[in-house]
């Protein structure tokens, strides 16, 4: 904690920032590893170690602003920021056994030697526990259950780990992580299956093989615990599909129109079925680590229906093909068994297949078919890793490449298909026999207490992606001989995961139609019921499928989040169609442009809102207490995120409503000013009028900060704070503070008295940058703003025309003078 940490018990006022401080271990130096189990919030020790004359590097900036929408009291106690650990890494090795030393005497009830230690000791007040890295760190919480559950079925099989190593930056001391590995994996008979080296990310790990004994012993410590070059031992990653219903449907037919325009979007996915009736001359394969001849044809079940999605959406329902081909990376195998599920590949870590799959795209950015990629829909998560804490290396790599290489992941929340208890039914028939009102409550409810195992699964973490929930929608009729368990209303499906995401930042950012599930239901002994997403004949997306019998026409149903990002992923297609064609009337030509990624981001969000279900659920949702409206909507946002997107009110017009896009880059410490027209008919009159804003970049982030993120933008007044206009109210929507832990920003203001009368210039938006961390001084992200002003439909404004041509006229003045001024 000072240049020269031996001194540091001697004399506080030497404390100096030597000290990183982090929520994530990965770039914490293992040698000078402290780690700190605290009592209470972070924010509170970060609070009294500032006070006490501690200057924590890396640390979050404890931000306030007097016009954020007021938060209760006590909204950290549903959840907090969701880590009670920092780690921090100590100038030297002598400094850290210091530090122990003192901790061990505080721990025995003795006293400050010193004056100068008390304010130690009082920094100590805060801690349950102060030590250095150890086995107890290294042993992922989920792993025990991990082997349990694997060796249970099968005791005498061998059980694949993972291992992520510290990550060291000279390859000589990473090799030799390596060889020691596998000596000790000798000695226990185990096999190295596979090795990943991200240098962009700091990640090296292994996939590793073990005998069910010596896996079962991993908890209890031994040799392979014990090694000092691992920081962590977790349960494998991969992504293991659902099974669709066999559920034929004839009589389908597919949009005849083929693509007219260049490629934007990438599918991780599944190998599929090409020549489909419904893909045909729509995709083009590239292989990297899965080939065809890995995959059966009748088993190309998840690609096939994710590119039928993309393409066509819901068959049932369709509105016609996109006018893009698809760029399909296969990432999924599949053994040759009957009913095997498709997985990542067995034997590799998927973060590697993923990865290998992204340089593919990203090196090729030359080649036509490559060339105008933006969008990567990424429909699959870790199955065995549901978000706790800190990011995932799976996350950080999207991250990466998101913001590097100005892309779009599009990713799914995850499926949680475990059980929930339902304790207001007695037994399975008088849930049955319920009211279908009162059945639906209590789903909405038991779900809602049953949050916290029903987190968002590895990677939807990703910051700079957008994560997409499910919703209890298809485009199949009523069902029959099953229950419906919302037959009316818009919400979540059984199966989707909820949020938050880093630091209690909102996850899912949107919400898509991702298909029904009835609820699978069984008796609890004692009485009750637990409740599970069971598949059903009748409900779900229909979308191509494999035929056994070599059928291109088949198609099936299916549901699930996978879905919902799917179609996002449609919808980015279809805004880009209306962008490109508004740019090409100016000359631009939009897959020129750098920010296109983050254009779509905003539009993408621009239309959302949570909708007339969320609305009702606001009133009705816990908690109650009026008082706590902010935990309530909160509660609310890790089901809905922002809402589902309306597209309609993207890429059509309206007399009664425009939209303005900007896009630029900006370095930190900057401001970008925007001036917004007003237009007359908004001025005095007491007809409903809105502005609905939205903001999107992508950050570098920074694993070893405890903000992660690097950059912030913040949107500001003219006199900076976040407050924007007076005299209106913002429509129901996530918590201002919520939304700001994020890269995306969404609110619409409402109200009768928008404005009093036209400043000439203008209605002030301003756009800041924040370096998170003393790395990032200076660095620049990609950004877009979009606005929509609005009148109600019952007047007949022509706001449109209106701004059309005051936006043309500042054009003018700009192409004239070659003034910068951003409008």
């Amino acid at each position: 904690m000072g240049k020269k940490f031996d001194s540091v018990f001697q004399n506080l006022a030497k404390f100096d920032s030597g000290v990183e401080v982090a929520y994530d271990p990965r770039n914490v130096v293992p040698e000078r590893a402290a780690v700190f189990e605290l009592i209470g919030k972070v924010a509170d020790f970060e609070v009294a170690a500032q006070a006490l004359g501690f200057e924590w590097m890396g640390s979050r900036s404890l931000d306030s602003d007097a016009e954020d929408e007021e938060r209760d009291d006590d909204e950290d106690g549903a959840g907090g920021q969701g880590n009670n650990v920092l780690y921090l890494t100590i100038p030297s090795p002598k400094g850290l056994k210091n530090l122990l030393a003192q901790w061990n005497r505080y721990s025995r009830g003795e006293e400050p030697p010193t004056r100068a230690d008390k304010p130690l000791w009082l920094l100590f007040g805060y801690l349950s526990d102060l030590r250095g890295w150890s086995e107890k760190d290294r042993i992922d919480p989920a792993l025990t259950k991990y082997i349990d559950l694997l060796v249970a079925a099968y005791p005498d099989r061998h059980v694949q780990v993972e291992l992520d190593f510290w990550y060291r930056s000279e390859k000589e001391r990473r090799d030799n992580s390596i060889e020691v590995l596998k000596r000790l994996l000798v000695e226990v008979g185990g096999q190295l299956l596979d090795l990943v080296d991200i240098n962009e990310i700091r990640y090296q790990g292994a996939l590793v093989s073990l005998p069910a004994a010596v896996a079962k012993k991993l908890a209890a410590g031994n040799t392979i615990t014990q090694f000092d070059d691992i920081m962590t031992i977790r349960p494998q990653s991969i992504y293991s599909t659902e099974l669709s219903p066999e559920v034929p449907v004839t009589g389908a037919s597919f949009s005849q129109s083929l693509p007219t325009r260049r490629c934007i979007t990438a599918l991780l996915d599944g190998y599929p079925v090409s020549g489909h009736a419904a893909l045909s001359q729509r995709l083009t394969i590239h292989e990297v680590d899965v080939k065809g001849e890995d995959v059966p044809a009748a088993a190309r079940n998840h690609g096939t229906a994710m590119a039928s999605l993309i393409v066509h959406g819901d068959l049932q329902a369709t509105d016609g093909a996109i006018t893009r081909p698809i760029a399909l990376f296969p990432v999924l195998s599949c053994t040759s068994n009957p009913g095997s599920q498709e997985t990542t590949p067995k034997g590799k870590l998927p973060i590697g297949v993923i990865y290998r799959a992204l340089k593919e795209l990203v090196s090729n950015r030359t080649k036509p078919e490559f060339a105008g990629i933006t969008v990567v829909n990424h429909s699959i998560c870790d199955t065995y890793a549901p978000y706790v804490r800190r990011p995932s290396p799976w996350a950080t790599l999207l991250d990466y490449f998101s913001h590097h290489h100005h892309l779009l992941f599009v990713i799914s929340a995850g499926n949680i298909t475990e059980s929930f208890p339902v304790d207001l039914f007695a037994n399975l028939n008088a849930f049955n026999g319920a009211n279908p009102a009162l059945r639906e409550a209590a789903l909405l409810n038991a779900i809602n207490a049953a949050k916290g195992t029903r987190g968002i699964l590895s990677p939807a973490e990703s910051i700079n992606g957008v994560t997409v929930g499910a919703l209890h929608i298809d485009g199949a009729g009523k069902p029959t001989n099953v229950i419906d368990p919302y037959p009316e209303a818009e919400v979540p499906n059984l199966a989707s995961a909820f949020g938050f995401g880093v630091n209690r930042s909102l996850k899912p950012d949107l919400v898509e139609q991702g298909g029904r599930f009835t609820a699978g239901c069984s008796n609890v002994p004692g009485g009750g019921v637990k409740v599970h997403a069971l598949a059903a004949a009748g409900m779900g997306h229909q979308v191509a499928s494999p035929s056994v019998t070599g059928d291109l026409t088949y198609v099936t149903r299916t549901a699930g989040t996978s879905n919902a990002a799917a179609l996002l992923s449609r919808a980015c297609n279809k805004i880009a169609d209306a962008v490109e064609d508004s740019l090409a009337e100016e000359g631009t030509d939009w897959l020129s442009l750098r920010t296109r990624a983050v254009i779509l981001k905003t539009l993408l969000a621009h239309g959302s809102a949570w909708g007339e279900s969320a609305e009702h659920l606001y009133g009705a949702f816990p908690p109650i207490d009026g008082r706590k409206h902010v935990m309530r909507k909160d509660n609310l946002s890790k089901f809905f995120g922002y809402g589902r997107p309306d597209l309609r009110r993207i890429v059509s017009g309206s007399e009664d409503r425009i939209t303005l896009l900007a896009e630029d880059f900006i370095a930190t410490g900057k401001l970008h000013e925007y001036r917004l027209p007003i237009p007359t008919a908004m001025i005095n009159n007491k007809e409903v009028r809105s502005i609905t804003v939205t903001l999107s970049w992508t950050t570098p982030v920074v694993t070893h900060s405890v903000d992660y993120r690097g950059v912030g933008l913040k949107l500001v007044n003219a006199q900076g704070k976040t407050a924007l206009w007076e005299g209106v109210e913002r429509q129901l929507q996530p918590n201002r503070t919520t939304c700001d832990r994020g890269t995306l920003l969404h609110i619409k203001f409402e109200g009768a008295k928008l404005v009093k009368a036209a400043d000439p210039a203008g209605i002030f938006i301003g756009i800041q940058a924040l370096q998170r961390h003393p790395s990032l001084i200076g660095a620049s992200v990609p950004y877009a703003l979009a606005v929509t002003l609005e009148m109600a439909q019952s007047q007949q404004t022509g706001i449109f025309e209106e701004i059309q041509e005051i936006m043309k006229q500042r054009a003018a003045v700009r192409s004239q003078t070659r003034i910068g001024t951003r409008t």
